[in-house]
């Protein structure tokens, strides 16, 4: 019994290695959104996981559209399939970076935001080349679709660059309020340290004088 679980095991996680490089259409299709996507989604625990995650997800998107499209196997109900993943993506990264905003992370959202801008503009290019492709691999109407989808990619790219760098801003004069609020706490202690230093050395400075004058006095009565 432990033989054949082991091996239904290996099988399956043979299959879904293999489910990895499939496009729409493909038998094993389903086990990668369904299954592999799900799980890696289950091990994102962090905000910021989670958004880099449906960043990564959303790239996949256009990923598969673009092999499609090279191959001539775009088809309109496929590729406004993908195109309506992809948008649920952005939509789900776009709560995340939400979320570590409000929570104050705003190294978080710097970095989940270049993570975003990392992923769309790998495929900007490769988009707006099929828009302009005439060879006849795409028809008109479905270059017109992917047409509307390079210009909302590019747009996308852009609202990731400047929150990544409202983000980073935002980061640095944090970092800078801290130090300073730490430099101005230590100078408060290191002052009230030196006058407690000024005070005691008086203090000392005054027992000692009277200790050399009554041992005088004693010394002159003798």
């Amino acid at each position: 019994m432990a033989i054949v679980v082991i091996i239904a095991i290996l099988l399956a996680g043979g299959v879904s290695v293999t489910a990895e490089t499939t496009t729409p259409g493909d038998v094993l299709y389903p086990v990668k959104v369904s299954v592999n996507e799900k799980v890696r989604s289950a091990f994102a625990l962090s905000t910021e996981g989670k958004g880099e995650l449906h960043a990564h997800l959303a790239g996949r998107r256009l990923t598969e559209l673009e092999k499609l499209a090279a191959r001539s196997e775009l088809t309109a109900e496929v590729n406004t399939d993908l195109s309506s993943r992809f948008e649920d993506e952005v939509v789900a990264y776009n709560e995340q970076i939400a979320k570590l905003k409000a929570d104050g992370n705003a190294e978080g959202a710097a970095r989940a935001s270049a993570e975003f801008k990392a992923v769309l503009k790998a495929h900007e290019t490769t988009l707006a080349n099929l828009t302009a492709d005439d060879t006849g691999i795409l028809d008109a109407a479905l270059r017109a679709k992917i047409s509307v989808l390079s210009q909302g990619v590019t747009v996308l790219r852009a609202r990731a660059e400047t929150t990544e760098a409202e983000s980073r801003a935002e980061a640095s004069s944090s970092t800078n309020v801290e130090s300073s609020s730490t430099s101005n706490t230590n100078s408060g202690s290191n002052s009230e340290t030196n006058a407690e230093v000024r005070s005691n050395t008086s203090v000392n400075s005054g027992g000692a004088s009277s200790s050399v004058k009554t041992e005088g006095t004693i010394d002159i009565g003798l």
